[in-house]
């Protein structure tokens, strides 16, 4: 298959549930794969399980609402692999209450999340853009 091959793909939220099943499933498409999530020691085994199934990948601890964190992260992705080529930014806390019955605090969770978007949004496009530009 290899689709992804030679492509560097950070996924937030990588540590369980959907975020995992994407992280294994871009590294069997051939891509190096960056397993971000906040739940370190999880992330951790997301990626060794891929290294273990012949797959490439690191774990990084991640607050997406710390701009700080995603800096660094960055930092050690050119480090290692000199690029990033894709981002999935599928973290994020789910509330089921509906715009009558959700809290302050509810919708200051929400309110994180949409600038922790933002943050990375514009961090990472900008990245992007560069190596677009590199290549024309």
């Amino acid at each position: 298959m290899n689709r992804l091959s030679d492509k560097v793909a950070i996924i937030t939220g990588a540590a369980r549930g959907m975020g995992k099943e994407e992280a294994k499933l871009f590294a069997k498409e051939g891509a190096k794969v960056v397993v971000a999530d906040i739940i370190e020691n999880e992330a951790i085994e997301v990626a060794k399980e891929i290294a273990e199934n012949g797959g490439e990948a690191m774990a990084c601890k991640l607050d997406v609402s710390n701009a700080k964190n995603w800096e660094r992260m960055v930092e050690e992705i050119s480090n290692k692999w000199g690029k990033i080529d894709i981002l999935v930014n599928n973290a994020g806390i789910l509330s089921l209450a509906g715009v009558e019955e959700a809290t302050e605090e509810q919708w200051a969770v929400s309110y994180t999340h949409i600038r922790a978007h933002e943050t990375v949004l514009d961090l990472v496009c900008r990245l992007l853009l560069e190596k677009k530009k590199k290549q024309h």
